[in-house]
């Protein structure tokens, strides 16, 4: 979203098509389709506008992160540079690259730390049980 301007109610819809193979690891098209709408945050709103704006724009945050768990925000470059998003990419990139070991060391429990590939079982979530396990790896940092 750049620095283009987002109306308050804005927001993004995301279709997820759990497709792919079944347990038996042949091709299924059985799974559901999940549809969510992500709202878009901007970030000006924030910035500069009046106490009763600020407060709508955490409001907005509070409820995205109760139901649908994540945002999409914009007009943030004036907290977060171009250049600290490239540095950011940058040292993640590196640290994914590095060994098992090293990554397990920041390992917590399972849901926030290093969370190894095959560890996470996605399709489970929308409600198509799966016994594969998703062929990702995370780092999830808690917000406090």
């Amino acid at each position: 979203f750049g620095s283009s301007s987002e109306s308050q109610s804005a927001s993004i819809t995301i279709a997820m098509a759990c497709t792919g193979v079944d347990d038996s690891g042949e091709p299924s098209a059985k799974r559901p389709k999940a549809t969510v709408k992500v709202p878009v945050i901007d970030l000006a709103k924030l910035r500069d506008g009046d106490a009763s704006t600020k407060a709508r724009v955490a409001h907005e945050f509070d409820e995205a992160f109760r139901t649908v768990g994540f945002v999409t925000i914009c007009n943030y470059q004036a907290w977060l540079p171009d250049a600290a998003i490239a540095a950011l990419r940058e040292h993640t990139t590196a640290w994914f690259k590095l060994g098992t070991a090293a990554k397990l060391s920041a390992r917590v429990d399972g849901m926030i730390g290093y969370v190894g590939e095959g560890e996470e079982n996605v399709a489970a979530t929308t409600g198509a049980p799966s016994t594969k396990p998703d062929l990702v790896e995370s780092l999830n940092l808690p917000g406090y």
